[in-house]
């Protein structure tokens, strides 16, 4: 894994600043996925305060963590990535792909998971994939379901009702939903909050099953000890 670490303040500055703050973790195999993410001085402001700036960042194939503290603009650098949010400056490139020009082609390699997601609770985990894949417009709806529930482990709750799931369920089923359309890249903030320490075991597992499988996931946690356990320290 790689790890790259966010300071709270006035705004994230260089890269090679942040670098230095959180030892390297073991790197996964990179699988199928070539293209590089890449910001290029990228930053966003809030008013008068600035989230991120100047920011040069490069995710190349493998799982990459990114760590910092409550407030440090992680969720605003996932936005981006995930073209939810615009840079005030700089720019963000996926592959060939500009996020100011090309926001759908970059949406079509991305999977995303935010930290917090809602479901209608009457559907079933199986309605809600089908819901979210013709959402997407995917045209291989079923199979794309049957796939997304075989790579989480929920094939056995595919009639459940959503408001009858764990919370370590629902966030299987959020990931589920990111996994829809096969991306090439699997973007994920906070990946544990909120599950008891079993929950939290399993998806950490999980989530490094599928970054060694699928060739990229980038993280964002505030906590390392989270962040460590993705897969084994080297």
């Amino acid at each position: 894994m790689n790890n790259h670490h966010l300071s709270q303040g006035e705004g994230l500055r260089e890269e090679h600043d942040l670098q230095g703050q959180v030892s390297a973790l073991c790197p996964v195999s990179s699988g199928a996925s070539s293209f590089p993410i890449k910001l290029t001085n990228s930053s966003r402001r809030y008013g008068n305060k600035w989230a991120l700036r100047d920011i040069s960042l490069t995710i190349e194939p493998g799982i990459f963590g990114l760590l910092g503290r409550n407030g440090a603009g992680k969720t605003t650098l996932l936005s981006i990535l995930a073209t939810l949010l615009k840079p005030t400056s700089g720019t963000v490139t996926i592959g060939p792909y500009d996020s100011h020009r090309q926001r759908w082609q970059i949406r079509s390699l991305l999977g995303f998971l935010p930290q917090k997601q809602g479901f209608y609770p009457q559907l079933t985990v199986r309605e809600t994939l089908r819901y979210m894949a013709e959402l997407q417009g995917l045209t291989r709806i079923s199979a794309s379901v049957d796939e997304a529930l075989e790579a989480v482990h929920l094939v056995d709750r595919a009639r459940t009702r959503v408001r009858s799931l764990s919370g370590g369920m629902r966030r299987r089923l959020g990931l589920a939903v990111a996994l829809l359309g096969q991306p090439k890249a699997l973007i994920i903030d906070e990946p544990t909050t909120g599950l008891d320490p079993v929950e939290q075991q399993r998806f950490r597992m999980l989530l490094g099953t599928l970054g060694a499988q699928r060739g990229r996931l980038s993280s964002f946690q505030h906590t390392l000890s989270v962040m460590s356990q993705l897969v084994p320290t080297s």
